[in-house]
């Protein structure tokens, strides 16, 4: 694709750019820039979560140091790229900024991008820095957006971008030979130390502060900046640690959120905010393919622990709760870690009962309901790790995290299978049953046959006046299925 009019300036994404050791940025830019071009399911992989379709008949035409025509004189800031996707005569256009390393991306520098996409007709600007968001819609810089309204803003982490191309290497994508090629060595490129990736490690500077403040048990405000900034952080590790898990387990693990909190970033940080104030707890779930139920991580700050979690409905085909509870534990046999435990939901307004898992495999009536309520509803496998001062160090606290919550699903997580519910069981009408008792013994049913004669009689005697029964739903179905009586008119001679 030939650089369009509109742009004075810019050079297409190279895959070996020759920008100086110092222009980091520049040099990530267009080697990811140029691997989109290259590798068509990649470029769909990351456009299509921000709306952007990638079918057999795009064209992708990628671009950097870009200088556009109708730009603000006053813009000093040249964007690092720009994304053109073509299908047919319509175009979707997209301004890049990347960072790397520490750098942050700046509002100030984001809102002139707003402007000149406003000058140009661009559909979107895509951030990508190592500042982590919940989706691609969750912008980590809040940004006033009257200036660029109808223009979309998204952000990529570098470590989801990381993760989307090892992915695909992982999967079974129809991937030619030099598409795999490519892919790996972006892949090995952006492992590599100097390419300016950088993982999130730690939490913010006054995240001591809020666990001092919590244990000394001092009345929070939901406005308080080390409370803002916590959860913050904690948003961006839910995320880091979603995609840790996806590049372990080789399918894509989600942060679990509801449909207000996926449209609105401002209000789910307002929401979690007040939520701690409330429980001081800092909750986040994790919905992993195919698993019986989302993996919760809390963050229990007044304990100073780190709880995982997940709840399965008890099987209904057990009446007795010790049967129930035996399904569960059945599953987890092999599980040998400690600080494990077991609760039980009931029904109604009673409360849940909790036990220790390793005895309760001993003594299946450790849950039993002391207020006798025996409809038991549900089961929930906890596991509490309770990791002192390492919870208030900003280091410490997220490589115990990203330590626990791992192991927790290979001893629990991977083990667990939701029930569900059997197959109705077959269950033949009379005339079948008959037909096959017949066929077994080769005989033709005879008018006075003794069988045939009780059944008329017990027809009789249940129904003497000749009235239509009330019927059940299983004699209802055999009703339906039986044989209609040919009208006397019709039978032959």
């Amino acid at each position: 694709m030939e650089r369009p009019e509109y742009v004075v300036s810019g050079e297409v994404a190279r895959l070996l750019p020759t920008y100086s050791e110092t222009q980091k940025e520049g040099r990530s830019t267009s080697i990811l820039l140029a691997t989109m071009m290259a590798v068509a399911p990649f470029a769909k992989s990351l456009l299509h979560p921000i709306g952007v379709r990638i079918g057999k008949t795009t064209r992708l035409g990628c671009f950097t140091e870009v200088v556009f025509k109708s730009q603000p004189k006053q813009a000093k800031d040249r964007p690092d790229g720009l994304i053109i996707a073509e299908t047919g005569k319509r175009q979707w256009r997209a301004i890049v900024e990347a960072k790397v390393g520490n750098a942050e991306l700046d509002a100030t520098q984001l809102h002139t991008y707003l402007g000149i996409a406003k000058e140009n007709d661009i559909d979107a600007i895509i951030t990508i820095s190592n500042q982590f968001a919940a989706l691609p819609t969750h912008h980590p810089v809040e940004i006033e957006r009257r200036a660029g309204r109808g223009i979309g803003v998204f952000h990529w982490s570098w470590t989801s971008v990381l993760t989307q191309a090892m992915l695909l290497l992982a999967s079974e994508e129809n991937l030619n030979p030099s598409e795999r090629y490519l892919l790996a060595e972006f892949v090995r490129y952006l492992k590599h130390d100097k390419s300016g990736l950088t993982r999130f490690d730690r939490m913010n500077s006054d995240w001591k502060d809020l666990v001092t403040a919590v244990n000394a048990q001092m009345p929070l405000r939901k406005d308080m900046p080390m409370l803002v900034n916590s959860v913050s952080s904690w948003f961006q590790e839910e995320r880091d640690l979603s995609l840790r898990l996806t590049q372990t387990l080789r399918r894509s693990v989600t942060v679990k959120l509801s449909r207000s909190h996926s449209t609105s970033p401002v209000e789910r940080h307002a929401e979690i905010c007040e939520q701690v104030v409330a429980d001081t707890c800092l909750h986040s779930a994790f919905e992993i393919p195919n698993a019986a139920a989302p993996l919760v991580v809390t963050a229990d700050i007044a304990r100073r622990s780190i709880i995982c979690s997940m709840t399965l409905a008890a099987p209904t085909d057990r009446k007795a709760p010790s049967a129930r509870v035996n399904w569960l534990l059945r599953q987890l046999s092999a599980t040998t870690a400690g600080n494990m435990f077991v609760r039980a939901h009931w029904s109604g307004r009673s409360q849940p009962t909790q036990a220790p898992l390793e005895r309760l495999k001993d003594d299946l009536n450790l849950l039993n309901n002391p207020s006798g309520n025996k409809e038991l509803k549900s089961l929930e496998v906890i596991y509490i790790a309770d990791i002192g001062a390492k919870f208030g160090q900003t280091t410490k606290f997220i490589s115990e995290l990203e330590a626990i919550v791992p192991r927790f699903y290979d001893q629990v997580g991977q083990k667990l299978r939701a029930w569900v519910p059997p197959p109705p069981k077959y269950r033949p009408s009379p005339d079948v049953a008959e037909l096959d008792v017949d066929k077994s013994e080769n005989k033709q049913p005879e008018a006075g046959d003794e069988t045939t004669s009780q059944l008329q009689n017990q027809t009789r005697h249940e129904n003497p006046a000749g009235n239509a029964p009330n019927l059940s739903i299983e004699s209802a179905f055999e009703s339906f299925y039986s044989e209609p009586e040919i009208p006397e008119f019709l039978r032959r001679n």
